[in-house]
């Protein structure tokens, strides 16, 4: 909430009031509740599903490959330290030289999807890529 917003309900005598500063999109993006007219439509981040496994680019491929056969898997999503997706190591990559890293083996990418009304289009294409992916 903005600090107007919360001084404002101040004013008019409530107590429990803060100043969320992070925002909106933090607190939707923790899958925190929503209220209001938009808080049913779906997001973007609806579609994502958890659990997939995650390595650092500095990671060797050798730790990799043992993570993601214990996770019963063969896709690896590159990330930084703050989770956003660099790329992917699969496949051959995966099987290159156990002392290399993740960040010399990942595809980069994916495209970045935006927020928008005809999102679930775009999770048609997410989709048939993730497909192509788990195979």
């Amino acid at each position: 909430m903005s600090p107007r917003a919360a001084w404002r309900l101040e004013t008019l005598g409530f107590t429990r009031v803060y100043d969320y500063v992070a925002g909106k999109k933090d607190w939707s993006a923790a899958g925190l509740p929503l209220e209001g007219e938009t808080a049913s439509i779906p997001k973007a981040g609806d579609a994502v599903r958890g659990g997939d496994v995650t390595c650092s680019l500095d990671e060797t491929l050798g730790l990799v490959r043992s993570r993601l056969k214990a996770a019963g898997t063969n896709v690896c999503i590159v990330t930084t330290d703050d989770g956003i997706v660099l790329g992917r190591t699969r496949g051959r990559a995966l099987r290159g030289d156990p002392d290399s890293t993740a960040g010399q083996a990942m595809r980069p990418g994916p495209s970045t999807i935006l927020p928008t009304p005809n999102w679930p289009r775009s999770l048609s294409t997410t989709e048939k890529l993730d497909s192509r992916l788990s195979s």
